[in-house]
Order: C-alpha cells, then structure tokens, then sequence
C-alpha cells in the first residue's frame, strides 16, 4: 500500500519488525524499552488491522472485476486474512500482557 505521504506499509512493518527484535534486548520496565514495547504492540495493532482491511477490499474487487468463467479462488485469496487475524490476536494478547503486569 502506497501513501501519498511518503511512507508505505512496507516502512511500518519494517519498524514493527525492529521495535520487536529491541524488545528481546531492552527490558520493558524501563522508558526506553517500554516505548519500544509499545510501539512493537500497539504500531503492530494498528498495522495488521490496517492490512486486514486492505486483504478484504482486495478480495471483493478481485471478486467484483473477474469474469463469471474465469477462474478465481476467494477461499484460497483469504488465508492471508486468516494470518493477519492470528497476529492481530497475538497483538491484542500482549496488549492484555502487559496491562496484567502493570497491576502486579
């Protein structure tokens, strides 16, 4: 997905990636190391909702646009919903992590 703005997901995914490789270096406990944490869960929150909207708009227009004869599997085309669902849920897990040890 390209933005008018200068920066593609392609740039969030590569700083989600390197925010939660940081995470196994800095301890959250601290400032430093708590807003990477954040950033690796929330910015990953905000990326894989985003791309799950985009898989679904492609998966109706590929719908939409293809031939009634032509060959086109929506089953097949949604298994990257299906990931992007596993890591979305993952994201909203660590969020609930977090909060529990906050308390503590």
């Amino acid at each position: 997905i390209n933005a008018e703005y200068g920066w593609t997901t392609d740039d969030g995914f590569c700083g989600v990636f390197a925010a939660s490789i940081a995470t196994a270096f800095l301890p959250p406990t601290g400032a430093l190391g708590g807003g990477v944490y954040a950033i690796a869960v929330y910015g990953g929150v905000v990326l894989f909702s985003a791309l799950m909207l985009y898989q679904t708009q492609s998966i109706i227009k590929g719908c939409e646009r293809t031939p009634y004869n032509a060959p086109y599997d929506p089953i097949s085309a949604s298994i990257g919903i299906y990931m992007t669902t596993i890591n979305l849920f993952v994201r909203i897990l660590q969020n609930s992590g977090q909060w529990k040890t906050k308390i503590k």
